[in-house]
């Protein structure tokens, strides 16, 4: 797994590229680093790109991604780019899973730009 972060495309995103395989440990320090960052404001939003990933995430992942989220300091939107329509179901789930969680608003795209437009869309 590899991962970059990028700060600046947007007002409101920053955005995480991965490359490979992407397990629950290396999504959790790639959101901690971000949100430890002097350039990361509360309420910043998240493209998160797939597109060059495989997400290795099990079904007892996405507890603990969800106590993470619940940590947030503010509300947030987060939009995934998957590499195709199975991708999209799988992240669906935590699409799901995630409207338990009241400060993130989730959606997953297989369209980069239907991801930046969502996200800018106030």
């Amino acid at each position: 797994m590899t991962y970059t972060i990028e700060f600046g495309n947007s007002q409101n995103f920053v955005e995480l590229k991965w490359q490979g395989e992407v397990f629950i440990e290396e999504l959790i320090q790639a959101f901690a680093e971000i949100v430890s960052d002097d350039r990361y404001i509360p309420g910043l939003g998240f493209l998160i790109d797939y597109r060059n990933a495989t997400p290795m995430l099990m079904y007892k992942d996405m507890e603990t991604l969800a106590l993470f989220a619940d940590k947030a300091p503010a509300n947030y939107k987060s939009a995934a780019v998957m590499k195709d329509e199975i991708d999209v179901a799988l992240a669906q789930i935590w699409q799901e899973y995630g409207r338990k969680l009241e400060k993130e608003d989730f959606s997953p795209f297989t369209n980069y730009q239907e991801a930046v437009d969502w996200l800018n869309k106030v």
